[in-house]
C-alpha cells in the first residue's frame, strides 16, 4: 500500500485543517446546544465553519513563521 492511500503522503493535512471535521464538530455543538434548548441556525453554522477555517489558516500560518524565526537549527 502506497503512501497516499494510508493519508500520509506529501499531499496529506492535519486533521484539523479538515473542512469536514470542522463541520462535524460545528453540526455536533449545534446538536448539543439544540438538546440543552438553544438554537444556530443552519446558515450561522456555515459562518461558524467558515470563521473557523479561517481563523486555523491564520493562526497556522503565525506559528509556521514563530517557529521559524524561533528555530536553531537551519534548513537543509
Amino acid at each position: 500500500m502506497s503512501d497516499q492511500s494510508s493519508g500520509t503522503g506529501a499531499d496529506s493535512k492535519p486533521w484539523y485543517q479538515s473542512r469536514t471535521i470542522i463541520g462535524a464538530g460545528v453540526t455536533t455543538l449545534s446538536a448539543l446546544a439544540g438538546l440543552a434548548g438553544h438554537a444556530l441556525p443552519p446558515d450561522l453554522q456555515s459562518q461558524a465553519v467558515e470563521l473557523i477555517t479561517g481563523g486555523g489558516a491564520l493562526i497556522g500560518g503565525a506559528l509556521s513563521f514563530w517557529g521559524r524565526l524561533r528555530a536553531t537549527r537551519v534548513i537543509g
